[in-house]
């Protein structure tokens, strides 16, 4: 009779804390000129040549909502999530976790790392760490690689598009905040979904057409004035819808 009574109360408490949280993801989908971009397909440059996309990878630090930070950092490379036209207009799922119910005020996260972040390598993290990965840190500037836009574009006018276009953003400096001012609802046993966009046509237009015959690749200290630039037009390309 005593462990009937008692498996009486432990059922509905246990279904109370159940309807008390909610969960919350974040989709984030490549656009190029509004529309869902898909990794090696032509687009039209600003200045009317050709360009591919082949890759978009970024750290993101202090993840925030209602000035609460609930993930350090995290590592998208949304490379396989925008090999077709489905999965872009599907787009990458990030989870961020589950809430107490109510109204939270507001988005924010970094592109890029925290200066402490920054201060450590790879080697001084486990494998399961986003922080542990060789290829994102770089050596000669002893910093992480915050962003990542990589393809193809026609270079000098023959209609192909043949020269390689690397611009990698990385140093303190070059640590950008998004925010975002809105309420987001978290409801019982529910997942709110928040969907991020980010143009990459606007890296490139973004108040002027990104000189990329100059600076096709970026990969050395002399040329973090323009890493800096890039982390810029990368930070006015992000909406939340």
């Amino acid at each position: 009779m005593l462990l009937g009574a008692l498996a009486l109360l432990v059922i509905p408490q246990s279904c109370s804390v159940l309807e008390e949280t909610g969960d919350v993801v974040l989709l984030i989908k490549l656009e190029y000129g509004g529309e869902p971009l898909v990794m090696f397909d032509e687009q039209v440059y600003p200045d009317g040549r050709k360009i591919a996309i082949d890759r978009f990878s970024m750290y993101m630090s202090e993840l925030t909502m209602d000035n609460f930070i609930f993930s350090d950092v995290e590592y998208v490379d949304l490379r396989e999530s925008h090999q077709t036209l489905e999965g872009a207009q599907a787009g990458y799922t990030l989870e961020l976790g589950t809430f107490d119910l109510g109204s939270y005020d507001g988005f924010s996260f970094n592109i890029g790392l925290t200066d402490e972040q920054n201060a450590m390598v790879p080697s001084d993290f486990e494998s399961d760490n986003p922080l542990s990965l060789l290829g994102e840190y770089w050596n000669g500037w002893t910093s992480y690689i915050f962003a990542k836009i990589e393809g193809k574009y026609e270079g000098d006018g023959d209609d192909i598009m043949d020269d390689p276009m690397a611009l990698h953003v990385g140093t303190v400096a070059a640590r950008r905040t998004v925010d975002f001012d809105r309420e987001i609802i978290v409801e019982a046993e529910k997942t709110t979904t928040l969907e991020m966009t980010i143009d990459l046509e606007e890296v490139f237009m973004h108040e002027s057409t990104y000189d990329i015959d100059a600076t096709p690749q970026i990969h050395h200290l002399g040329q973090t004035p323009k890493a800096l630039e890039v982390a810029d037009r990368l930070a006015a390309s992000i909406t939340l819808r």
